[in-house]
């Protein structure tokens, strides 16, 4: 589980909608403020989506997300928006399975990945953050990391 921070999940910088017809609950990360301010992200094909399987859960993500400030949470968007992967920012860690990577900053928390599942849905490109958190002490794949991975990769959409 996921710290609980002190700001509240509800003063959360970025807004949430349903949308997308899938086998488990999801909400969609709007992003619509950032493509305004970067008009090279207005073009973008992604979406950025968050599980909403659980809503205990979906909440501790979201608190963490905006623990983070809005600069950082505006550099992960904008790469995973972009397409782009950086080893220290949104990293491919294999089948389909990506990692937003936080080290220090706001959040206070070290080395801490959140996992997501890239896919694509009607043509589009979707970026799952799925509840799959974990605080890694180095930056290679362990026994533990690979079982994830797997993990997320069984997960339907």
């Amino acid at each position: 589980m996921l710290e609980t921070f002190d700001r509240q999940a509800d003063d959360c910088i970025f807004k949430l909608t349903n949308s997308l017809s899938l086998k488990r609950k999801v909400e969609r990360i709007d992003t619509t403020n950032l493509q305004d301010e970067v008009p090279e992200l207005k073009n973008s094909k992604v979406q950025i989506f968050i599980d909403a399987e659980s809503q205990k859960t979906k909440k501790e993500i979201e608190t963490f997300l905006a623990s983070a400030g809005r600069k950082k949470l505006n550099t992960i968007f904008g790469c995973i928006l972009r397409c782009e992967y950086h080893d220290s920012i949104y990293k491919r860690e294999g089948k389909g399975v990506t990692a937003i990577k936080f080290k220090g900053g706001q959040s206070k928390n070290q080395n801490i990945r959140i996992y997501c599942k890239e896919f694509n849905k009607d043509g589009q490109k979707v970026v799952m953050v799925t509840p799959v958190v974990k605080k890694v002490q180095k930056n290679r794949k362990s026994e533990k990391i690979l079982n994830i991975i797997d993990k997320i990769t069984k997960l339907e959409y």
